[in-house]
């Protein structure tokens, strides 16, 4: 299997898509783990492969925000990481729910809160663990801090005016993209920040301009986990804008095939990420999943803009773990060990 070996003093990061949906997966020494969302092909869930690939169990499960293509197979990974009897064993679970209150009545009414039956069966499966065990909760606030093995964890989104429109706008029957609720993670550790923007979108809901009037900091990081696949509504330019020559984080993106992101014509996300970096990493193709490539390939930004858009790949050998990007850091700085799965490619401006 396709995976990079773990390595115990490091912070690992390991990035899924596309498949149906984006998972996120961090290590942090001395070996705690956080996963973001998730991934599935068929039947086969990522997230838990990947745990059993390394025979261990999460101290975090986190649903950003529950769109199809987050939730799909978070319920598994759920399922799995709370079957002991000791709740004391369970994650933490975490999704920003627009109230304090979790009564089933709440619930059932939270039907825009669905996205399908997939996201239906997530959100059932947290609010269930929930209800059970109310101290596995994780209400994740703006701001709130969680110690994360060696590292730890912070929340930069959303903001709580965000929660509160989304409240009165469900109320009153009116329709809320629920991408603006999306939360952003920060994951600090040994001077580094790894900043997982989710489907966090600028355009509409300034959600980008609420995170850097929080933290002005968030530009400060190694790497990004690029947000809502590289669209163009989702950038902002202080988020982008790097501050020197020097200063060169590695960025993941996951494609959306149907929507064809991120696009690399001029001006659509693609294009203007590598205004600001050299080079952007992908997790595949923005095309459907068994048309993923079978090796790791690499283009540049004109490859890209031609009439056939360059995308091209060899026949494919679809299945775990083709369609990923991990990223592993020792303490002490300097850039991360890079390895692409099968499926991946790399983007290089010019």
């Amino acid at each position: 299997m396709d995976l990079p070996a773990l390595e115990d003093a490091s912070l690992q990061l390991f990035v899924f898509g596309p498949g149906v949906g984006e998972l996120v997966v961090v290590r942090a020494p001395p070996g705690r783990w956080l996963v973001v969302d998730g991934c599935s092909v068929g039947g086969r869930h990522y997230g838990q492969q990947l745990l059993d690939h390394y025979g261990v169990t999460p101290d975090f499960v986190i649903l950003t925000h529950p769109h199809l293509d987050h939730a799909k197979g978070v319920a598994e990974v759920i399922d799995a990481a709370t079957t002991d009897p000791d709740p004391k064993t369970w994650p933490r679970i975490g999704l920003v729910w627009p109230r304090d209150e979790t009564t089933p009545s709440d619930l059932s009414h939270l039907t825009h809160y669905y996205d399908s039956g997939v996201a239906e069966q997530a959100v059932s499966a947290i609010f269930d663990r929930w209800e059970r065990v109310p101290s596995c909760r994780l209400k994740l606030d703006q701001g709130d801090v969680l110690p994360f093995g060696e590292a730890r964890l912070k929340v930069l989104s959303p903001a709580p005016a965000t929660r509160t429109e989304a409240v009165r706008r469900w109320t009153a029957k009116q329709d809320f993209d629920s991408n603006r609720l999306s939360t952003v993670l920060q994951v600090e550790w040994a001077g580094l920040r790894i900043l997982l923007g989710s489907d966090l979108v600028e355009i509409p809901g300034a959600g980008w301009t609420d995170v850097l009037a929080f933290d002005a900091e968030a530009p400060r990081h190694a790497a990004f986990k690029v947000a809502h696949h590289g669209s163009t509504k989702a950038q902002h330019p202080a988020v982008l804008t790097r501050m020197g020559p020097d200063d060169e984080p590695t960025w993941v993106a996951t494609p959306y095939a149907t929507k064809r992101l991120p696009g690399f014509q001029p001006g659509e996300g693609g294009a203007v990420l590598l205004g600001h970096v050299p080079k952007i990493h992908l997790t595949g193709v923005p095309r459907a999943f068994q048309n993923q490539g079978v090796t790791p390939s690499s283009y540049r930004l004109s490859d890209l803009q031609g009439p056939a858009q360059g995308l091209k790949r060899d026949p494919p050998v679809t299945g775990f773990p083709d369609c990923l990007v991990a990223l592993s850091w020792k303490a002490g700085g300097g850039p991360p060990t890079v390895h692409h799965g099968k499926g991946s490619l790399t983007v290089e401006r010019g």
